[in-house]
């Protein structure tokens, strides 16, 4: 039988199942569709299909009453060709084909910012608006936000923690004394009379947590350490993702780090994201470790959707619980962690879903945090990290696609990023992406909201 139909259709669009077991539809026309398997079926009884409902962000399923199937075999697999006259089968083909032909019409005919605008009202003229720098987007964020106060009884309910996480940093508080770098740090970012800062903060983070050339050598970490100790300040050190030529590397640092804990009779915290250095910590340290290393799980570990144009998604509103969700809500995965690994707290991001809960009471409560000790990093959060760094691909190259793994790193990153449409509230800094929400810092009184939601700790990242 010969179908006049469409080809290689997306499964998102519809999808098929025969005898409960998902196959590829390989053509779909009015009159029937084609399937192919890697194996003969048997008799064939029960089909269904489910055709996608962009408008309702759903799906209608059917199953198919009356067809006629024939099968066609080739040298690598078998094609089924199902041939049916229900009505309600020709009315989703109809307009699952149609709905197809407007996607290849729309992407044929302008860009990714024309398709969006049509499909999901994505204001597409505003993309031709951006900052000329990153510091005039800094100040523009950070510098007109006339924040409102908040009670002097909700800022000491929470630990405030700085993190430094790249060189330039590094340099500058082992340049002068914390409390003056502090001063520096806020003034640079437009911040220095913000009242979430109104006292010094008391914890460090040092390193970074998704670019391995960004973390401090070995005797330059043991010098900034030793200077957080003398101050008073108390230290969380932080690792990214362990790269297999950095491991013998990287334990030698850890070795050193858990002599200087012993030596100096000091309790720190390390933020892992990656399982293998776990497991290294855990050969090297054995029981003495515990009585100096608390260990956190970092953002790398602590995965979820997080992305600044999720608002314009078509059903955002109605899922976003399934946004919210991720396998640390697990009470078996938050025991496993504890009991296994000793990590008894985790690193959360600002959440980037606000909009969503506009004219709602809970407008930060988009996300839900696990255990009784949680840091919160603000104000941004991460959504993109690559190992194979865009900014040195476009630095180097001029082409941001043409990536490659950096080895001695030029640190193209002090002084260069990627800027973004002002609406889309985003920079390419590092190897990553980043979003901005302003939430705690324009509204520093919602700190109350997240102090209920077990969260202990904030902690500004400014990249």
């Amino acid at each position: 039988m010969k179908l006049h139909g469409v080809e290689s259709i997306p499964s998102s669009l519809v999808t098929c199942f025969v005898q409960d077991v998902e196959v590829c539809i390989v053509e779909l026309a009015y009159e029937g569709f084609s399937f192919r398997v890697a194996e003969k079926l048997g008799e064939v009884k029960d089909i269904s299909l489910h055709f996608l409902q962009f408008e309702q962000s759903s799906y209608h399923s059917l199953v198919l009453e009356n067809f006629h199937i024939e099968c066609e075999e080739h040298p690598f697999y078998i094609l089924y060709t199902v041939m049916t006259n229900q009505l309600e089968y020709v009315t989703y083909a109809k307009e699952s084909i149609q709905q197809y032909g407007q996607y290849i019409s729309l992407k044929l005919s302008g860009d990714d910012g024309y398709l969006s605008e049509v499909m999901v009202g994505y204001p597409a003229e505003e993309d031709e608006k951006y900052y000329k720098t990153w510091e005039e987007q800094k100040k523009d964020w950070f510098g007109n936000l006339n924040a409102t106060d908040m009670s002097a009884n909700v800022k000491n309910q929470c630990e405030l923690a700085l993190s430094i996480d790249n060189p330039r940093r590094y340099k500058e508080y082992l340049s002068m004394e914390f409390y003056k770098f502090q001063q520096k740090y806020l003034k640079e970012n437009h911040l220095a009379d913000h009242p979430l800062f109104y006292k010094p903060a008391n914890r460090l983070y040092i390193g970074n947590q998704f670019c391995h050339n960004l973390l401090p050598e070995e005797e330059q970490c043991i010098a900034l350490m030793n200077k957080a100790r003398e101050e008073g300040v108390e230290i969380t050190l932080v690792f990214t993702y362990l790269r297999d030529e950095l491991a013998e590397q990287t334990t030698d640092l850890l070795k050193c780090i858990l002599r200087w804990c012993q030596l100096k009779q000091q309790a720190i915290e390390i933020v892992v994201n990656d399982w293998g250095m776990i497991q290294i910590l855990w050969e090297i340290g054995e029981q003495k470790l515990w009585k100096y290393v608390q260990l956190n799980l970092g953002v790398l570990l602590n995965k979820r959707r997080k992305d600044p144009r999720y608002t314009y998604k078509r059903g955002l509103r109605e899922n976003v619980d399934k946004l919210s969700k991720n396998n640390l809500d697990g009470a078996i995965y938050q025991n496993y962690l504890r009991e296994k690994w000793h990590i008894t707290r985790f690193e959360y991001e600002v959440c980037p879903l606000t909009k969503v809960y506009e004219n709602t009471e809970n407008e930060v409560a988009s996300f839900q945090v696990a255990g009784n000790h949680n840091s919160l990093h603000f104000p941004f959060y991460q959504t993109n990290t690559s190992q194979y760094c865009t900014l040195y691909a476009k630095c180097a190259t001029g082409d941001r696609g043409n990536q490659k793994l950096v080895r001695n790193c030029p640190r193209y990153c002090e002084e260069e990023v990627f800027l973004y449409p002002k609406h889309l509230h985003m920079v390419g800094r590092y190897n990553s992406l980043f979003g901005y929400d302003e939430t705690l810092l324009k509204e520093p009184e919602k700190l109350s909201q997240y102090l209920e939601q077990k969260i202990d700790r904030i902690v500004l990242t400014l990249l």
